[in-house]
């Protein structure tokens, strides 16, 4: 049985959400054991560099890895800058200042404006199909994070900021890597914008600590959230925007969120409610209204962007 170039495409960003999703349980553990969340972002980006770099520059040897060029350096620069920088640390720093539940809620605001995005910047028509499963999406994630039960009062409005910032950043990672790194392959984008972010971020925040010690508790947690969302997570998902697009793409990795609450009861032993499941249920039926909606569509002309 052969599966369908759009539903693996979309299996492909469902995967890069499981692996993101990762992250909240992950940064709260790192929290517990009284890592700032400056360090840990700090150990996020210098294992992800570690893993990603000797790959990438072994595969560029056996010439596997298409021509780089001072053009398209700048381009991944802005990228790891902006998107992948902003993307990673506001979320990580905002997670301090609101509950997990806010903080999840915001940032899954992204699809909307990557849906507007696409059809402002990129003239990307949307049939009204999609428009439904948007709505279906935030409606499953306000039922998943139970939304009409979070504490307003004592809100850290930085913390908003701060998430609000996340998402707008991992907007314009997804159309900015969807429309001008066509001659970049996943790996190629995915090595490059996690070095620039990490330089970037050394900047502002020189990681001296290092030269203290870490506990080894602390280096695990940092091996595993590079290695769930920032190299499998960014790599699954540019491979998926190349087949189904940015702003579908937006809507599917929301599936994250009831992935997360799985997890969440499988390692932190927390209960579904009767919300969450219909919330999840909203979320998944979307995704696949979606993907069979992809189906009856005709694949655009042109190469495939964002290439193996």
């Amino acid at each position: 049985m052969t599966c369908n170039h759009k539903t693996y495409g979309a299996l492909l960003v469902m995967a890069a959400a499981m692996c993101f999703g990762t992250g909240a349980v992950i940064i709260k553990t790192a929290y517990q054991i009284q890592v700032t969340g400056w360090e840990f972002i700090t150990l996020q980006y210098l294992f992800s560099c570690l893993m990603l770099s000797p790959i990438y520059f072994l595969r560029r040897k056996k010439n596997l890895e298409p021509p780089l060029n001072r053009k398209k350096l700048i381009r991944l620069g802005l990228l790891g800058c902006t998107g992948t920088l902003g993307g990673g640390a506001f979320y990580t720093l905002g997670l301090q200042y609101v509950e997990a539940s806010m903080g999840i809620v915001l940032f899954y605001t992204y699809p909307i404006f990557t849906a507007l995005g696409a059809s402002v910047f990129f003239k990307e028509k949307f049939h009204w199909k999609h428009y439904l499963c948007l709505v279906l999406t935030l409606a499953g994630t306000v039922f998943t994070i139970d939304f009409w039960n979070i504490h307003l009062q004592g809100l850290s409005y930085l913390g908003v900021l701060l998430i609000i910032l996340s998402a707008l950043s991992y907007t314009f990672f997804t159309l900015y890597g969807e429309k001008n790194l066509a001659d970049s392959s996943s790996l190629e984008i995915t090595t490059f914008t996690q070095l620039f972010a990490f330089l970037l971020y050394s900047i502002i925040k020189p990681p001296l600590f290092l030269l203290h010690g870490v506990s080894f508790y602390a280096l695990f947690l940092g091996f595993i959230m590079a290695l769930f969302t920032s190299v499998l997570s960014y790599w699954l998902v540019l491979k998926g925007i190349a087949i189904i697009g940015a702003s579908k793409a937006a809507i599917i990795s929301t599936f994250e969120i009831p992935f997360t609450i799985f997890l969440a009861m499988m390692i932190l032993g927390e209960k579904l409610t009767l919300f969450q499941f219909v919330g999840a249920v909203l979320i998944i039926g979307s995704i696949i209204f979606l993907d069979i909606e992809g189906k009856n569509v005709v694949p655009r002309d042109g190469p495939e962007i964002l290439g193996e």
